[in-house]
């Protein structure tokens, strides 16, 4: 493959032939030679797989949906847990973002579906009909995760927004920040018209 289509930090759905889907984040790889990820836990249990099993894997990113086969190269737990896996030859892949996302800068509360505030710091930064982008300053003894379901609260058009979001990017930047795709998938009737008034605006006034 001629494009890089891996990030440190690029969170990766593992399944194996036991049909259990887990994510684990990309340490680094050598191009043509092996991907390095964190081993894989079932439970809090190192997951019982070895060199030489095949794994399917897939993640999102830019709006694109990536998946493909590969062997496992070695598996370690001590002194650090690493998993090595071959580096993919073959790469299927399949555009899943149909709408335009255009940058924004809006603080935005993120919280946790029960209405629970993680965040009342966070930044929206980028904006589509079908989701958005939020940096998320990173707190001393909170620990945010891609599988949890979200709420995110903003206002634009000067009314108050709140739509339900699960995650489709999650990218720790350093220690100080935590990148999220959000994809929304509730939205109030009234919310959801406020946000297609501003999704024109931005498209009228070329805010890309």
């Amino acid at each position: 493959m001629d494009k890089n289509i891996f990030e440190v930090g690029q969170v990766l759905s593992f399944e194996s032939y036991y049909k259990v889907h887990l994510p684990s984040p990309v340490i680094g790889w050598q191009k043509d030679e092996f991907v390095l990820t964190k081993a894989l836990y079932i439970g809090g249990q190192p997951a019982k797989l070895q060199a030489d099993d095949t794994v399917r894997i897939r993640f999102l990113k830019d709006g694109t949906a990536y998946g493909f086969e590969s062997k496992i190269i070695t598996v370690q737990f001590y002194p650090f847990p690493l998993m090595f896996v071959k580096y993919p030859t073959d790469v299927e892949h399949l555009k899943i973002r149909i709408s335009t996302r255009y940058k924004v800068n809006i603080i935005s509360k993120l919280l946790l579906a029960s209405g629970e505030v993680v965040a009342d710091d966070a930044s929206l930064i980028d904006i589509s009909e079908g989701g958005c982008g939020l940096k998320v300053p990173v707190q001393e003894g909170r620990t945010l995760s891609p599988e949890t379901d979200y709420e995110i609260a903003f206002k634009i058009m000067d009314r108050e927004v709140r739509m339900g979001c699960g995650v489709r990017k999650f990218d720790q930047r350093g220690k100080y920040a935590v990148i999220m795709g959000m994809e929304f998938t509730k939205i109030a009737p009234k919310d959801k018209e406020t946000l297609a008034f501003f999704i024109d605006f931005l498209s009228q006034n070329a805010m890309l």
